[in-house]
């Protein structure tokens, strides 16, 4: 039995569709975004474009639907914009849920090695925060190297 997408028992069973269709879309528009700068920027609108607990429900992505893969990495590319947030000294929004956020990467479970390196990726950064160091060449590298295997993935395969 899988764990429902629902954040709350205050929200009704046959809400998970609706929360799957709202992490499709998040994503989805997540991608669009970066695509405009062409990387991953720091500089996104958090409280109301993204506010929802992602680090609640990364590992609860597991339906079997054809976007669950989509969803864990967009996920993850977002964790990774808000860390890029917190070294380019303009936000800090995932301060404010580090341990939760590391919590859920910890358990974690990959289904390859793409999602493997994205999520080590995002674990590096976390690492750096709480050292208090601003980024460093790896960090860069990654996130050079996610926008290219997973956002600029999804706009090849969209229009293919």
């Amino acid at each position: 039995m899988t764990t429902p997408l629902r954040l709350d028992d205050s929200q009704r069973e046959d809400n998970d569709a609706a929360v799957y269709k709202l992490l499709t879309r998040d994503v989805c528009f997540l991608f669009h975004e970066l695509a405009v700068y062409r990387h991953i920027i720091g500089d996104l609108d958090y409280a109301n474009d993204y506010a929802i607990p992602y680090w609640i429900l990364i590992n609860r992505i597991e339906t079997g639907r054809d976007d669950d893969r989509l969803i864990r990495s967009g996920i993850l590319i977002l964790f990774l914009a808000m860390l890029q947030d917190e070294f380019d000294g303009s936000g800090c929004w995932i301060s404010n849920h580090l341990d939760a956020v590391s919590a859920a990467l910890h358990q974690f479970v990959p289904e390859d090695n793409e999602m493997l390196q994205l999520s080590d990726s995002v674990l590096h950064g976390i690492e750096l925060l709480r050292a208090n160091i601003k980024s460093d060449d790896r960090f860069d590298g990654d996130l050079a190297w996610a926008y290219n295997t997973f956002v600029r993935r999804y706009f090849e395969d969209s229009t293919a």
